[in-house]
């Protein structure tokens, strides 16, 4: 029940800020996609009418699965920093430390 509650929290402090040009990001959200739908329409998917809603959606549920509820909140108090840069700096930190791939997680480019 926390975790859901923080979804929404982490969703709605993000939705509108959330940087759509970052690369990991746009990856995030091709990942929500099959791959056959990613091979057939490509770059069209980025003009889809939710692209920002399902970015952020898919973004911020993955990133709490793996970090758990309190990651984000604690980080946010403790730097004074807005929980969207908070969330692209983890996300830089886990394609770094090529954490998708040591967990088996499909991660197209």
């Amino acid at each position: 029940m926390l975790l859901a509650y923080m979804k929404i929290y982490l969703y709605n402090n993000v939705e509108n800020t959330l940087n759509l040009d970052n690369p990991l990001v746009r990856k995030e959200y091709l990942n929500y996609y099959p791959a056959d739908i990613v091979e057939k329409f490509g770059d069209k998917l980025f003009s889809h009418k939710l692209f920002r809603q399902i970015a952020a959606t898919v973004t911020v549920n993955r990133a709490l699965n793996q970090t758990g509820i309190s990651f984000f909140y604690e980080l946010m108090k403790g730097t004074n920093r807005p929980l969207n840069e908070i969330l692209e700096c983890y996300l830089l930190a886990e394609e770094i430390s090529r954490l998708p791939q040591a967990q088996g997680r499909d991660m197209r480019p």
